[in-house]
């Protein structure tokens, strides 16, 4: 993911593996460094989110507020479970880019006052 960082800088970016399971409504975003370990664990339902990072849990009222502080934008939980199954749902700002989704491939970008966010998605498409 890009995101637009502090004012002097252009962009910062992160890359993780993530699981996610649940819906938009309640679920669990696990992120994942290159080596498996874990880096943190997001979990949201109607009532609040958490991101559970070690020992350390910190609450939100909702997941748009969790990815807020996290990466400088919502990111939209109901388009990224669309975005996955190929449904090209515009949410929030969010344009996706689905002409690799058969090849496991997602991309979505958002056009903000600090800057455009930018998501891609590598699907493992292995089943186990």
């Amino acid at each position: 993911m890009r995101a637009p960082g502090h004012p002097l800088q252009t962009s910062r970016q992160f890359t993780a593996a993530f699981t996610l399971t649940g819906s938009a409504q309640a679920g669990k975003l696990a992120l994942e460094t290159p080596l498996g370990s874990t880096l943190a664990v997001a979990q949201w339902d109607a009532s609040a989110a958490e991101l559970i990072q070690g020992q350390e849990v910190r609450r939100y009222a909702h997941m748009d507020e969790l990815t807020t502080a996290l990466t400088g934008n919502p990111v939209p939980l109901t388009a990224l479970f669309d975005w996955i199954q190929g449904k090209p749902t515009q949410l929030d700002g969010w344009t996706p880019d689905l002409t690799q989704w058969a090849q496991g491939r997602i991309r979505a970008t958002m056009h903000g006052a600090m800057g455009d966010t930018e998501l891609r998605v590598l699907l493992d498409t292995t089943t186990p």
